[in-house]
């Protein structure tokens, strides 16, 4: 069943179908919450081990990485031309 959307976003994308955008944009989000949920893991570690201290700076190092890549994500977006 996978293979079926995979195929088929491909025929969409080759076709330069404007669902294929779509697909993409979704995609990116995953991977972007995937990664975010990826870098804030060791913090959550460390709070459970009960190194508050260290949980705190790694939390603290979390939040200007999600400005870096917000900003980053923002930069590097292809403009949309109607």
């Amino acid at each position: 069943m996978r293979l079926y959307f995979y195929y088929w976003f491909l025929i969409c994308y080759w076709n330069n179908d404007l669902r294929a955008d779509k697909f993409f944009e979704r995609a990116d989000r995953f991977v972007m919450l995937g990664l975010i949920l990826l870098v804030v893991e060791p913090a959550f570690i460390l709070f459970t081990i009960n190194l508050i201290d260290l949980g705190l700076l790694a939390l603290g190092l979390w939040f200007p990485f999600i400005v870096l890549l917000a900003v980053g994500l923002w930069s590097f977006r292809p403009r949309r031309v109607h």
